[in-house]
């Protein structure tokens, strides 16, 4: 099944995850996929990209589960960075205030590299 939930990549150094639901809610194949994510931070890389491109919904559930890996790779040394977020997942970060937790980029590469490169995430017109 985990094929079907992300698609992983070694790159320089980090690992990046391409997440591949379009939903990401409170369902076992999610609960999955955060389990999975969480044992890849605890041993194999503390520096992950997440790209989620593809995602255009996450529950609360999921934004819970998201500051438990940013603290996990935090404490273990590494980061935890967004990429390719969606318009209404930038502004579901702005509103909970998340977007002080985490730095998103607008694309995998950009994360990849140093930490200011970051960029803030789209503030309502």
């Amino acid at each position: 099944m985990a094929g079907s939930l992300f698609q992983l990549h070694q790159v320089q150094g980090a690992c990046v995850v391409q997440v591949l639901p379009s939903r990401l809610a409170q369902e076992p194949p999610v609960e999955e996929l955060f389990e999975r994510l969480e044992r890849l931070i605890r041993e194999e890389s503390a520096r992950v990209v997440l790209d989620l491109g593809q995602v255009e919904f996450l529950s609360s559930f999921a934004l819970g589960k998201l500051v438990v890996l940013q603290r996990r790779a935090q404490q273990q040394g590494g980061w935890l960075r967004l990429a390719r977020l969606r318009p209404q997942l930038q502004e579901l970060f702005r509103i909970t205030m998340l977007d002080q937790l985490f730095e998103a980029f607008p694309q995998v590469q950009e994360a990849l590299g140093e930490r200011s490169d970051s960029v803030s995430f789209a503030k309502p017109s």
